[in-house]
Order: structure tokens, then C-alpha cells, then sequence
């Protein structure tokens, strides 16, 4: 890998916009009867707008609490439209009895009829939210939609809570509800609709307020003095800041999530919503004043992971993407005022890797992924630029995939990162200079932006080689960048990179990216044999074809010349030479034979811990399965005799939704293919298990096309079945054996066999990250839906007395020239 330093000094300059704490959009409620009130705290001048007239107020002399009426802006029904106004507004009647209604941009609201709870009285259907009446107290819990999901397989929490009170709202299946003092849960059926916590023997004077199964439009009220209602959300919703108190209310009770209001006889608390709520539901990002824990964690239930995280002007700026194609199986967030060492080698130990690292309000966080297919990774801090170990780095073919500063301290992660090529970095303090750089690396050499930090003064930036082809743009600004961040997406850039110092902001936006950045494992070039076969031949010389293909790291075919494909000269016994000749090299199509039912077939004895140590094998497989086509369907079985599987000397699996033997879900062997990562050990009974892969796969399988991919990394050690009878077995059941040989320690001349015997095909990876494009490559050549190279050679004897004789074979490899060094083909030639 090649780095490159380069130094220079910067001054930035430039301009952009901000992220509104509230949208633009004028507030409404949910429900306007007139003769009441508008409070508030004024974010400008205030303007309230009804179907009678419209009055504005200057902040200083908006009144915090009015009566509409008086104001001469009463009407008895309509519209309501309020704009100025900080989030925990609200709507009050003076109606008997009164109503508190929270005011939400319109676009929120659900125009759907009242779900008015069992237990309650209805005074008055409305369409965007549920009145509810129980001891004297009345609120409209707004029908929230529009960019918000209307549900979310998530708990429902209060923003207030006090026990001495009940939860209604209409069941959704069972509901159970959760204080500190218990649970308690109810059928459906038996579900009362409003209830008293305490009569429960759930009753608590403070802690938490958990409850699921509940349609939208639930909420909690108190039995206090007087009674509070209070709407149940998700808590990811729910921002977590000091409560807003307007102006001309009474402040009973303080509460970090919602807004706490009582005015004429009637309370009510109002929630924070996060502003995550307030974000299009395809933005990428959250900017919350205070980390949103609740909304990470919410993420991370719904499939969706953290690809940045910073701090900038008192906000965290949170990015959570659903990845595609290669997924991150689990995530943590690691914190401390000092960097977590501990918990990180922790992580490490269970298989995490670092992706995502910030320092902000006195603290560093820190996130760790398992299942990035990450080899190697190390971190190193110090109070200058580590410019010394990023050297060190380069030499053991680490790349930089983190930057941060904080704390007066510089700190870098380097990772083993198959989808990283060479890394230029630089430090800076001069715009042009800085432009320059990444010009010059974007047009000249095809490098791309990765990391973006500001410490100690100095703007750092690394760029490197992906091999993606990405296009992408940086921006810089004085604010918080949304609308740049909104303008690149409908350009489908998203968003990759964001760092902020000396009062400026720096966007990275990428496009061309399917999935997680650096997320997928770590890979190589590599090739297989489809076919070889004789086509004529003499005492001393044949014709030949070999089938092949050669792919890239992201599992391209890659384009050949002839240079490029050679097989090495023999030296046989009593001094004879074998010369190989290339005549002819096409590339061919093949002929579609529809849907497969492969069954990996894996490797688990002792050795693996040698050949893979870094559990590539698993990773490979993911890409296999990611890459299923319509009505493509996988089984999965693991061989090891004596070691640490299940079952002894084969174990299947079955998807771990259906519960079948085969699965067309990419995620349906998730949990298996993560234990195979730590059950290596044994011996390997490769012909056996062989044997019990073929009768699986037919007992199993819904299409007539049909395979085995065996992987291995040894010889047969175990088994009671022969060679012969794993090739009869497969070639009775019309099943071909694809194998794929880890490491130059396995007997190609076994895998050739198997692989020629029965129609099958030949791979060798001579490094575990040479699995990943294979595996990315290897289902379009099952479904016969891919191109290959038909090679067609001579090979002619010399200098000795050895002839080719009738019954006999030859086994050799193709070597070809690729990026990331050569690559060995084996085949095998029989002679009829």
C-alpha cells in the first residue's frame, strides 16, 4: 500500500444553512373548537391565523398564554395555524371540560377517524386525534403520520411519569405494561382499556413506564392534583431536554421529555419530540442537542446501523443506514471521558471492529461493528498528528478508516480493509491548497475522500484508492449544512463524511455506493475452472480447452489478454518437458439452466483456525447470499469429526425464520454462519460428509438444478467412504460438487477430481480473501446466467520418452496475470 504525506497550510471560508431546531412549517392542532387558548415560547414573531382573522405578535410582546377570543380570532370551529413558536406549543379550550391539544406541524397528523379508548367518554369525533376524559382532565393525543411512521415495533413510554394513574388505549394482540415495581400483562381480550396502575400492583411514585401492544392514540394520566394526561410515543421519538414551561402556565413538575401544562383547571404534558421526527423519513441523518440514544437504539431494532458519527456546536450528528448488500450483524457504543481501551479490547475479543469514532460534550464514543469482515485493526493516539505510525501502518498493509480529535489529543484507527487500496493523507490550514489536493486525486489518480477531522488547528483529510469508481463532492460551510445535505440526495450522494472546526463545517457526499462504507470484507482477486477437457491428442502432444473465469475484488469478471494467460512448463521424469501454448482465448456465454438449490458444504475442523483465522469464510458466504436471484434457494451444512459442531460428523441448519432446509432470505442463515466463526476444531471427514451433502440437497431442494459447494482446507482424514464412492454418490444423484481449496496445503488433485468427475467446478484460494469475490461471483455461473473465457491450448512433450497414454491425466493451473498479484487455476485433464 502506498501513502503519501502531504502538508499544507489552510484558511477556510464559506457559507451554508442550518438546521432548524423546528421545521418551517406552520403548527396546527388536532383538534380547534375556539374560545380557547395558543402557549408557547415565541422563536420570533408570532402569528396565529383561524377561519375569522389573523393576528401577529412581536417575540417580545407575544403574551405566552391568549385567549383566542379575546383577540378577536374565535371561531366556533375550523382551522388553527400558529408559526413562531418553539416545539411544546400547545392548543387549550375553555370548553367543559377544557381540552389541551399539542400544536404539530400538519403534515404529522393522520386524517383518520378518533380511536377513543374503552373506559373514556367521547365528547367529539376528530379526525387527526383522540379526545380523552377520565377524572376531569381531557387532552387530544394527536394521530401522528405523515414522515413518522404511524407504528413502530417499538415500546411506548410516557413523558411523564408519577404512577397513582392508569395507561388506554385500544390493544394491539397482548399488552403488557412495565413500571420499575412490575410487569403485568393482558390478553387482548381481556385488555379493560383504561386501568389503575396501582390497583395492579404496579403502582411506583417514580421510575420508568413501559408498555407494548398498544394501537396509536394511547396514553397515561395521573390520579394527581390535579390529573395529567400524557401521550405514549416511542421513546426514540422523544428528544430529552429540560422541560419548556410557557409563559402564563403553572410549572407542577420539571420533566426532560415533555413540557409540563396546566392552565383553567386542566394539565397536560406535551412531549420533546425528537428532531429526528422532524427530518424527511429518507434523510440520513439525526442532529440532536443531546446524543439520541433512544433513537440509536431504535435504528438498530429496525435493521439499520451507524455510519457517522461527530459533534459540532453543542449537537450530535448521527447517520444510520440500512445496509445492503454486505450487513454489520451487531453494533456498540462504547463511551468514556477517556478513550474506552478497555471495553474496546473487550469488543474485539467478541469479534467487534472499530467503525465509527467521535469526541464531543467532555466524552469519546466510540462504535463497534460485528460482522464488517474487517482482518487486522489497531488505534493509536497522541497530542500531535501520528504521521510517524501512519507510516508504520502503511507497511503492514493497514489503511486509515477513522480520524478524530479531541481532548487535545489526535487518534487514528487502521484496518484491514479489502475494499481500501492505497491512501494519500494530508494536513492543512489553506483553502486552495486543500482544494488542490483533493482535485488533483480526484481527476489524476481516481482517489475519493474517506476521512475528514479538525484538531489542533489543522484540517486533516485521507482519500483513497477504492476501486469503486464513486463520484463524489465535498462542501464547506459556516452553518450546519442541511440544505447541501438535502440537495445531494436528490442527486443520490449520500452522505459519507462530516467534520467540523474553526467555525466551519466540511460535507462529504458519495455516490455510487449500494452499501455501508467499508463494511465490505476484505477481498482479492480470484478465478475458477468450469470445465477442461481434452479435444485431441497424440503420444506427444494434445488439444485442450480450459473454461474460466477470473473476477475482481468486487467480483467482476475482469477483462483478459492473452499476455495475461500462461500455464508453466513441466519437467517430467527422465528429463522430459511439457510446453504449453495458448491458441485461442474467447469469451463465451452460458447456456441458462434456471434457478439452483446450492448446499454449502463448510469446512470446520482444526486447521481453519490457521487458514482463516480472521472467519473470512463466513463473511464470503454472506456475499453469496446476498447476491441470491428470484427463486435461487441455500442450505447450509458444516462438517467436522470430533470438534465442536452440534452433530458430529455433518450439522444443518435451517433458516432461521421458516425453519426449512433450504432458504431464499440473504439473512436466513445469519446466527448459524456467526457460530461457525468460533466452532473450528476436529478432524475432516470430507468424502462422508460429501455423501450426506448430495442426499440432503436432493431430499431437500425445490429445483431440478442443483449443486454442492464444498469447501475445504485439508486432505479427507475421517471418513469411512472412499473418493470413488463421494464421486459415485454425487454423479448417481446428478449432483455436481463445485470445490474450493483454502491454502496450497489441500490435495487439488482430490478437488479436481471431485469437481471434474461430476460436472462441477475448480477453485483455489491461496489467502482467505480471495473467498469473498468468488463467492460474490460464483451464483451466476450456477444459474448458467455469466460469461467466461474458453482458453484453448496445446501441450506438446520433449526431450524424453514419456507419452500420453490412453486412461491417464494431467493436472496443472492456469496462472494469470490480475491485480493484487497471480492467480492459480488449477484444472485437471482426463485422457479416454
Amino acid at each position: 500500500m502506498r501513502l503519501r504525506k502531504l502538508h499544507y497550510l489552510l484558511l477556510f471560508c464559506v457559507a451554508g444553512g442550518t438546521l432548524a431546531q423546528n421545521t418551517d412549517e406552520e403548527l396546527t392542532s388536532a383538534y380547534y373548537r375556539g374560545w380557547g387558548g395558543v402557549s408557547g415560547q415565541a422563536d420570533g414573531s408570532v402569528t396565529v391565523t383561524t377561519d375569522c382573522a389573523t393576528k401577529t405578535w412581536s417575540e417580545t410582546n407575544w403574551p405566552g398564554a391568549i385567549a383566542l377570543h379575546l383577540e378577536g380570532l374565535n371561531c366556533d370551529s375550523g382551522d388553527l395555524r400558529v408559526s413562531g413558536l418553539k416545539a411544546g406549543a400547545w392548543y387549550w379550550t375553555r370548553t367543559t371540560p377544557p381540552v389541551a391539544s399539542a400544536l404539530l406541524p400538519a403534515s404529522w397528523l393522520q386524517g383518520e377517524d378518533a380511536n377513543v379508548p374503552a373506559g373514556l367518554d367521547e365528547v367529539d369525533r376528530q379526525d387527526r386525534g383522540t379526545y380523552m376524559e377520565l377524572l376531569g382532565n381531557a387532552v387530544i393525543v394527536p394521530h401522528i403520520g405523515g414522515t413518522l411512521p404511524r407504528n413502530v415495533d417499538d415500546d411506548l413510554v410516557s413523558p411523564y411519569y408519577r404512577g397513582w394513574g392508569g395507561v388506554s388505549g385500544q390493544a394491539d394482540g397482548s399488552v403488557t405494561v412495565t413500571t420499575d415495581c412490575g410487569t403485568k400483562t393482558w390478553s387482548e381480550g381481556d385488555w379493560p382499556g383504561a386501568i389503575a396502575l396501582h390497583l395492579e400492583r404496579l403502582h411506583c411514585d417514580s421510575g420508568g413506564l413501559t408498555v407494548e401492544g398498544l394501537k396509536p392514540g394511547a396514553w397515561y394520566w395521573t390520579r394527581t392534583a390535579p390529573p395529567v394526561a400524557s401521550p405514549l410515543l416511542p421513546a426514540a421519538w422523544l428528544r430529552g431536554e429540560p422541560a419548556n414551561v410557557p409563559g402564563g402556565l403553572d410549572e407542577a413538575d420539571a420533566h426532560a421529555r415533555g413540557t409540563y401544562m396546566e392552565l383553567l383547571g386542566n394539565a397536560v404534558i406535551v412531549p420533546h419530540i425528537g428532531d429526528s421526527a422532524q427530518m424527511p423519513e429518507e434523510s440520513p441523518y439525526l442532529r440532536t442537542t443531546g446524543l439520541p440514544t433512544g433513537e440509536i437504539e431504535a435504528g438498530w431494532r429496525d435493521g439499520r446501523f451507524i455510519t457517522h458519527l461527530s459533534h459540532a456546536e453543542g449537537y450530535w450528528i448521527v447517520v444510520m443506514s440500512e445496509p445492503e448488500t454486505n450487513r454489520i450483524e451487531e453494533q456498540r457504543l462504547l463511551s468514556g471521558s477517556s478513550f474506552p481501551r478497555d471495553e474496546i479490547d473487550n469488543a474485539w475479543d467478541d469479534g467487534h471492529h472499530i467503525t465509527e469514532v467521535s469526541y464531543g460534550d467532555g466524552r469519546w464514543l466510540v462504535v463497534m461493528s460485528r460482522g464488517t469482515g474487517f482482518g487486522r485493526q489497531s488505534w493509536f493516539s497522541s497530542s500531535s498528528f501520528p504521521e510517524n505510525q501512519i507510516r508504520e501502518w502503511e507497511g503492514d498493509d493497514l489503511s486509515i478508516t477513522n480520524l478524530a480529535y479531541g481532548d487535545g489529543r489526535w487518534l487514528a484507527v487502521a484496518t484491514e480493509v479489502g475494499t481500501y487500496g492505497d491512501q494519500a493523507y494530508g494536513q492543512f490550514a489553506d483553502l486552495s491548497e486543500f482544494r488542490s489536493f483533493i482535485a488533483n486525486q480526484w481527476d489524476d489518480e481516481d482517489y475519493r475522500l474517506t476521512e475528514v477531522a479538525f484538531g489542533d488547528d489543522m484540517w486533516a483529510a485521507v482519500m483513497t484508492l477504492t476501486g469503486h469508481g464513486w463520484s463524489q463532492r465535498w462542501q464547506s460551510s459556516g452553518t450546519f449544512p442541511a440544505n447541501e445535505v438535502e440537495a445531494n440526495l436528490n442527486e443520490d450522494l449520500r452522505f459519507l463524511d462530516l467534520a467540523y472546526g474553526d467555525g466551519r463545517y466540511v460535507l462529504v457526499s458519495t455516490g455510487g455506493i449500494d452499501n455501508v462504507i467499508g463494511f465490505s470484507p476484505p477481498s482479492l482477486p480470484s478465478g475458477g475452472a468450469l470445465d477442461a477437457s481434452v479435444t485431441s491428442y497424440t503420444a506427444t502432444s494434445a488439444d485442450f480447452v480450459v473454461d474460466l473465469f477470473v473476477v475482481d475484488s468486487a467480483s467482476n469478471l475482469l477483462p483478459l489478454e492473452a499476455a495475461d494467460i500462461t500455464i508453466d512448463t513441466w519437467t517430467l521424469s527422465g528429463g522430459a518437458e511439457a510446453q504449453f501454448t495458448l491458441n485461442d482465448s474467447d469469451l463465451e456465454s452460458q447456456n441458462h439452466v434456471g434457478p439452483y438449490s446450492a448446499t454449502f458444504l463448510f469446512d470446520q475442523s482444526g486447521s481453519i483456525t490457521s487458514t482463516d483465522p480472521a472467519d473470512i469464510r463466513v463473511e464470503a458466504a454472506k456475499v453469496f447470499l446476498a447476491n441470491l436471484g428470484s427463486g435461487d434457494e441455500v442450505a447450509l451444512l458444516a462438517f467436522a469429526s470430533g470438534g465442536n459442531l452440534p452433530h458430529s460428523p455433518v450439522t444443518a441448519y435451517n433458516d432461521e425464520t421458516t425453519g426449512a432446509a433450504f432458504t431464499r432470505d440473504a439473512h436466513g442463515f445469519d446466527g448459524a454462519l456467526r457460530s461457525l466463526a468460533d466452532n473450528e476444531g476436529g478432524g475432516t471427514p470430507l468424502y462422508d460428509a460429501i455423501q450426506t451433502a448430495v442426499t440432503y440437497t436432493v431430499n431437500n431442494s425445490n429445483n431440478p438444478n442443483r449443486a454442492v459447494i464444498v469447501f475445504t482446507d485439508g486432505d479427507d482424514t475421517a471418513s469411512s467412504a472412499s473418493l470413488d464412492d463421494a464421486v459415485a454418490s454425487a454423479n448417481r444423484r446428478n449432483v455436481p460438487l463445485h470445490t474450493i481449496a483454502l491454502s496450497s496445503g489441500v490435495d487439488l488433485g482430490v478437488l479436481a477430481e471431485l469437481a471434474g468427475a461430476t460436472g462441477g467446478s475448480l477453485a483455489l484460494a491461496s489467502d482467505a480473501k480471495r473467498l469473498v469475490s468468488y463467492y460474490g461471483a460464483l451464483g451466476p455461473y450456477l444459474s448458467g446466467t455469466a460469461q467466461y473465457y474458453r482458453t484453448a491450448w496445446q501441450v506438446n512433450l520433449s526431450g524424453g520418452t514419456d507419452r500420453f497414454r490412453r486412461g491417464g491425466w494431467i493436472r496443472t493451473s492456469v496462472a494469470v496475470n490480475a491485480p493484487g498479484g497471480v492467480i492459480y487455476i488449477p484444472f485437471r485433464l482426463d485422457f479416454d
